[in-house]
């Protein structure tokens, strides 16, 4: 795990070489700017890439300011803060200040720096929840304990124990008091109380028949749970996040769909054991997955097999919807241009939807060529919603027709995966194959807007375009679009039978070290793509294992870089089969990826 070692220097020089120490003590690598070295780059950008390349940022605030870069500005101290808050979803936030009483002000420290230190360590005491320190010793001992708690935290969520959870998303209050109800030191003999609250309720209320939601209830519940071998996973529908919960906390939901917990609270036999769910049950209403008169805010689906070494189905499915596309891109993954002969009808596709569902995969990405391409686009989006599915939508813009764009304003997309590739009309079309398909993919952008989706930009990076990313940010911010992530074309589809526009290492290394520094717009967001930070099963890829790719003709695969094996398309067997016994996704989930890899800032999970 890499930690980021943030504060002013001169007045916390003992307090930095502390922390520094018990993270190499812990066998942690830590990130500070002792250890930068000579570097190209300015020192507020070199700060903002290591940030990048880190899984936790611990914040020292003292009795200084810090240095501005631009006079008048924040400072790097602040800025780095800043840019950690912005991928809070990946990094852990750890901030610490010198009690007051220690040392209220730095002597010779300007007023208008005392203001801005005010004003920063207010901001971030409302965002966070900090702890404070008066010497070196104490802050080492802090910092330790926290990182010690989010290291087991982290080697529970191969099991989905409940204290793996992630309540980021939820109200700091909330957050902080389940933390500390299940990451303290009694974590032990909480969970060994909530084993004995579950033994009592199994003993006074049995499950029955009735715990199963029907497709209607589950379309439309808040909530909905699919037994796991380790417990269950709970997917929130108002977040689109699969929550992993052990087998105790699964069965006091499952008796809670059926009657109040305040029910379940008093038949229990001891005060402790009252106490516990008491708490927890506060908790979970609060977030909502249990309502206020107690009982559980969803339902759970009817399959209760819980095979033991891998999910009951994917928590994603890519349907690549069609292989049809207006332009000749040089690096599409699949070769995209015309439609391919026998590709899935809608009949065969809405009985596909059908299954995700009902086997509790609510996420849809529909992928192509260009999928709003296809007539029946609005039908499958529409009976997909009507499922519960959460669809989001990749597509290069032009074919955001009006026609398409007035069918769509009535259906319930998550999101648009925007595919561009340059800021400037004589590079796309070049990319493209096709003279004017920039001035066309504009004006599909103005049309996807005016339906006020969410748009996230994706660009393939080749050597042909990888000096287009300036251009590229410019031209999003006079969009007002602010999500960028860049990706690198792989050696696959026509890009793999190019090698001489495929990035080398050193190149991508290249690229990667300008990105900070790329746009300057506030709120603007470039990244390079990188995958899900909550995995359920360490050191294995998502595809496979989270993630199922079915193409335009049906054949199933763990990813959309290899073709399905022979005898896996849903046109000979249920998809839900070929997840389960297909040789190839055993291979996939087999896959373990090591050292130094797992480490690596480009490992997409």
């Amino acid at each position: 795990m890499r930690v980021f070692v943030s504060s002013t220097y001169s007045d916390l020089v003992d307090h930095r070489a502390a922390v520094i120490d018990v993270l190499l003590r812990m066998n942690l690598v830590p990130s500070a700017m002792e250890h930068f070295g000579s570097r190209s780059s300015e020192p507020t950008q070199a700060c903002l890439e290591e940030i990048d390349r880190c899984d936790v940022f611990i914040g020292i605030y003292g009795s200084r300011y810090g240095y501005q870069n631009v006079p008048g500005g924040p400072s790097i101290t602040e800025q780095e803060f800043d840019h950690a808050l912005r991928h809070r979803d990946r990094i852990l936030i750890l901030c610490y200040f010198l009690a007051d009483r220690s040392e209220p002000t730095a002597a010779g420290e300007p007023e208008e720096s005392v203001r801005r230190l005010t004003l920063f360590k207010t901001r971030v005491r409302e965002g966070l929840v900090c702890d404070t320190f008066t010497t070196p010793e104490m802050l080492a001992s802090r910092t330790a304990a926290a990182l010690a708690a989010e290291i087991q935290r982290r080697s529970r969520l191969a099991t989905g124990d409940l204290s793996a959870v992630n309540w980021s998303q939820y109200s700091e209050n909330v957050r902080s008091t389940m933390w500390t109800l299940l990451t303290s030191s009694g974590t032990a003999y909480q969970q060994e109380t909530l084993r004995s609250v579950v033994n009592v309720l199994a003993t006074r209320f049995a499950p029955d028949a009735s715990t199963a939601g029907t497709p209607e209830e589950a379309a439309r519940a808040a909530f909905v749970g699919r037994h796991e071998f380790f417990g269950s996973l709970i997917y929130d529908r108002g977040h689109d996040d699969y929550i992993p919960f052990d087998r105790e906390t699964t069965e006091i939901f499952i008796r809670a769909r059926q009657r109040p917990m305040t029910e379940l609270i008093t038949s229990l036999e001891t005060p402790q054991q009252r106490e516990l769910l008491s708490h927890f049950a506060g908790l979970c209403r609060q977030i909502g997955i249990v309502t206020e008169s107690g009982t559980f805010n969803g339902v759970f689906l009817d399959d209760a097999s819980a095979p033991g070494h891998r999910l009951s189905a994917p928590t994603k499915a890519v349907l690549q919807f069609t292989h049809a596309c207006s332009y000749d891109c040089e690096h599409c993954l699949f070769g995209a241009g015309r439609p391919r002969l026998g590709e899935l009808t809608s009949v065969e596709v809405t009985a596909l939807l059908d299954e995700l569902a009902a086997s509790g995969c609510y996420r849809l990405d529909l992928d192509g060529g260009e999928p709003l391409m296809r007539p029946d686009f609005p039908a499958v989006v529409e009976h997909a919603t009507l499922r519960g599915l959460a669809v989001r939508v990749a597509t290069n813009g032009a074919g955001a027709t009006q026609q398409i764009v007035d069918a769509l304003a009535r259906l319930q997309i998550q999101r648009f995966k925007l595919r561009l590739e340059a800021g400037t009309a004589e590079r796309l079309d070049d990319i493209r194959g096709h003279s004017g398909a920039f001035d066309e993919t504009m004006e599909g952008i103005r049309r996807l807007k005016g339906l006020g989706v969410p748009i996230d930009v994706h660009c393939v990076l080749t050597r042909r375009n990888a000096g287009e990313l300036p251009a590229l940010a410019e031209l999003l911010a006079n969009l007002q679009l602010s999500r960028l992530t860049v990706h690198v074309a792989p050696a696959v589809g026509r890009a793999g039978e190019r090698p001489d526009v495929l990035l080398s290492g050193d190149d991508v290394e290249a690229v990667r070290a300008r990105l900070p520094g790329i746009s300057r717009h506030p709120g603007m967001e470039i990244a390079f793509s990188g995958g899900s930070q909550r995995r359920l099963f360490p050191n294995r890829c998502d595809c496979g294992t989270l993630v199922c790719h079915v193409d335009a003709r049906g054949g199933v695969s763990p990813s959309g870089f290899r073709a399905a094996t022979a005898g896996d398309t849903i046109r000979e067997r249920r998809l839900m089969d070929i997840w389960a016994t297909s040789s190839a996704f055993a291979m996939a989930r087999a896959a373990e990826v090591q050292a130094p890899c797992a480490s690596c800032s480009y490992y997409s999970a």
